[in-house]
Order: C-alpha cells, then sequence, then structure tokens
C-alpha cells in the first residue's frame, strides 16, 4: 500500500536517499523507509569492511618485509662476521 502512496507521489521522481533517512520520510512511509535505510547502509558497511581489511593486508605485508629485511640483515651481519 505504502508502494502505491509513494508512486501518486507528484514529487515521486525527485525523491533521493536523504528522503528515506529523514524523520518525514520514516513518518509518511515507515516500512520503505526501513527497506531503504538498509538498502543505503550495505554499501557503507561493505566499504568500511572492505577498508578495514585492506588495512589489516597491508599491516600484514609490511610486518613480513620487516621480518625479510631483519633476516636478510641477520643473514650479512652472520657473514661479514665469519670471515
Amino acid at each position: 500500500m505504502e508502494l502505491c502512496d509513494v508512486k501518486a507521489r507528484p514529487d515521486a521522481g525527485e525523491l533521493t536517499e536523504q528522503f528515506w533517512l529523514t524523520p518525514i520520510g520514516q513518518a509518511q512511509h515507515p516500512n520503505i523507509a526501513s527497506v531503504a535505510k538498509t538498502l543505503l547502509t550495505i554499501f557503507g558497511s561493505t566499504y568500511i569492511c572492505e577498508s578495514a581489511f585492506s588495512t589489516c593486508t597491508d599491516v600484514y605485508q609490511i610486518n613480513a618485509q620487516i621480518n625479510l629485511n631483519r633476516q636478510s640483515h641477520d643473514k650479512i651481519v652472520e657473514n661479514s662476521c665469519v670471515g
């Protein structure tokens, strides 16, 4: 029923995601606003999750590089002390 009401609105084509997040949009069409909130927040939370994962991957790669540098340094020091 709410969907029919929204389609019948003269400004239906102008409704943006901001409308569904306002108290007016939520009061006038609570069910559609709830679905809209869910759909609109999926992308934000996915971005945050991917961003955090990417940061963790970067940290892991930096730590791996540091360990390789340490191993190389130790090997150079060991070789220079031997001879």
